[in-house]
């Protein structure tokens, strides 16, 4: 997939930084005029070493799971 917007593309490297970290502590990221993704839930298993997070952009209507 190829994303041509940098804005964008910031976002989702953000998103995707944001699963892997113990502790989330900025739940919406921003991708400027398509809105801002917020953080609708995660689930951390550390025993079993699995992380996911789902954002929500309502401006984009786009539904995001990073896992």
């Amino acid at each position: 997939m190829t994303i041509p917007n940098p804005i964008l593309l910031d976002a989702y490297a953000q998103i995707s930084k944001q699963t892997y970290d113990e502790v989330s502590t900025t739940p919406n990221v921003s991708a400027g005029a398509n809105g801002t993704y917020t953080e609708i839930t995660q689930v951390v298993d550390g025993s079993l070493g699995f992380q996911a997070r789902a954002f929500f952009n309502d401006t984009a209507n786009e539904f995001i799971v990073v896992n």
